[in-house]
């Protein structure tokens, strides 16, 4: 297939699932890019070693931070990705195009906690409220303060809300959750006031859910130093959504982020998750 014809069929998908115009522009400014070095007219003539070159050609740019050019890997990802599922062409580019890792000590690397310890995590039953505060902030991916915020009017399957800076942006909750929402709505004489209340009806503040979540971890699992917090939460909804094949332009406009650059993060975090289940479960 001609390479322009299968870039047009791949923006096209990205507008059919409600990605923005603006993010088909910074796709086609990336892949412009590869195409400039790469030279294909067909997408079955790529080959690894065009893969390769183009991760040299990005590594040696200068005057650009690791965050900039791992950005200019995903959308060459999500390219090949597309042509696998839609049968174009099956090269495999995951290990070649792995993102470069930042090695800025600003940028801690949070130790995260297995799928296994998450489903501990959230199928305990302690009471209504606290089970449905942890199976939200992971169903969601909100930060605690817009969580805090929210009244039992305001939640549905797919709902929108303001968030950091007044940016808007839609949230969706999954079958479970939102049955569980439903039952604990029922469980309240209220129906719209705060998702979540104290024990006089006052409204939960950001500092209690946190405490919440803390101990609810402290209490089922063995940490060794970790931590479970509501940010973490956020973490793993996005990681996992990554690991799962979601593009990185749609887990920024899930979290409400300004930038790429900060949502970047969870392609780290994924490779390094892979990496260690390498090491732990490779038998050599």
């Amino acid at each position: 297939m001609d390479i322009n014809e299968a870039q047009e069929k791949f923006f096209q998908k990205i507008l059919n699932n409600e990605g923005s115009k603006r993010t088909v522009e910074l796709y086609k400014r990336s892949l412009s890019e590869f195409f400039s070095i790469a030279k294909v007219e067909k997408a079955e003539l790529l080959t690894k070693k065009h893969l390769t070159d183009f991760k040299n050609y990005v590594e040696n740019l200068q005057g650009i931070s690791t965050k900039t050019k791992n950005l200019k890997l995903i959308p060459l990802r999500s390219f090949l990705r597309f042509m696998a599922d839609t049968g174009i062409h099956s090269l495999d580019g995951g290990a070649i195009l792995s993102p470069f890792r930042i090695r800025n000590g600003n940028n801690k690397k949070l130790d995260l906690i297995s799928r296994e310890e998450l489903k501990t995590f959230l199928s305990y039953k302690e009471n209504p409220r606290d089970d449905l505060i942890v199976n939200i902030l992971y169903a969601t991916g909100l930060r605690v303060a817009e969580m805090a915020a929210l009244s039992l009017k305001d939640v549905s399957e797919k709902f929108q809300i303001t968030g950091k800076g007044g940016k808007q942006r839609y949230v969706f909750v999954d079958e479970k959750t939102m049955g569980m929402f439903e039952a604990y709505k029922k469980s309240r004489d209220d129906k719209d006031g705060p998702l979540f209340t104290g024990k006089y009806g006052e409204q939960l503040t950001t500092t209690t859910i946190q405490k919440i979540v803390r101990e609810r971890g402290e209490k089922l699992l063995k940490l060794n130093g970790r931590k479970i917090t509501p940010h973490v939460l956020r973490h793993l909804f996005a990681t996992h959504l990554y690991e799962n094949g979601a593009d990185i332009y749609v887990l920024k406009e899930m979290l409400g982020h300004s930038s790429l650059n900060t949502t970047a993060i969870y392609t780290h975090v994924s490779t390094d998750r892979m990496s260690d289940s390498y090491k732990k479960f490779h038998c050599n």
